[in-house]
């Protein structure tokens, strides 16, 4: 079976700039995979697998009057 480590492959396919990147990214909940989200860096990937990525989080709204 082909597999490799998920914050490995987000490495190698340029998502994130280095293995520490890309395990932020599985930490801060921003990676899916198979329609789960990922909770270890060290979760399996394989061939035909699907992976959702969100690029950015939203982040709070703060209202201010003027």
């Amino acid at each position: 079976m082909n597999s490799l480590r998920l914050d490995k492959w987000l490495w190698f396919a340029r998502i994130a700039k280095s293995r520490a990147d890309a395990q932020k990214l599985i930490e801060r909940g921003q990676v899916t995979l198979n329609g789960k989200v990922v909770e270890k860096v060290s979760a399996d990937v394989k061939p035909g697998d699907a992976l959702a990525i969100v690029a950015a989080m939203a982040r709070p709204f703060l209202e201010q009057e003027a």
